[in-house]
């Protein structure tokens, strides 16, 4: 997410995807509804952190794009509980989106650790690649 000349956030390929799949998603499963939609994103970080920021662009970018028809409630800094109990109140429905790592979704998944496959080291699970230890060549 960068910001523009005017100020505003604009949002990379991958932000963009996101909120065009999100909407897909609403207009599928709620065709002509005309209520709004609350849509709860809980996160750890601090309302300083640049995080929440995104969240907030997020949350504006989504209530101008829906013409307020989605609405969306941010919970930052673990207002909801740790990161694992907001993982746990998504299970159960009582939230819907939030931001986490890796590390918090393969309690559930162990799927999600393909992610980490670009960062192993080139010999295996000997060491780092970077450093040319253990006999790995030295390249990052």
């Amino acid at each position: 997410m960068k910001m523009n000349k005017k100020g505003r956030f604009r949002f990379g390929g991958f932000g963009s995807i996101a909120i065009i799949l999100m909407l897909g998603v609403y207009f599928f499963i709620f065709p002509g509804s005309t209520q709004a939609v609350t849509l709860r994103l809980a996160h750890f970080a601090a309302e300083t952190h640049p995080l929440h920021t995104a969240a907030v662009a997020f949350k504006k970018a989504v209530e101008t794009q829906t013409n307020g028809d989605i609405k969306i409630e941010i919970y930052p800094n673990n207002t909801l509980g740790s990161t694992v109990e907001i993982l746990e109140q998504i299970r159960t429905g009582a939230v819907d989106m939030t931001f986490n790592t890796t590390g918090q979704l393969l309690l559930w998944t162990k799927e999600a650790a393909a992610v980490q496959f670009p960062f192993l080291p080139s010999s295996g699970w000997g060491g780092w690649c970077s450093t040319g230890e253990r006999g790995c060549p030295k390249r990052i």
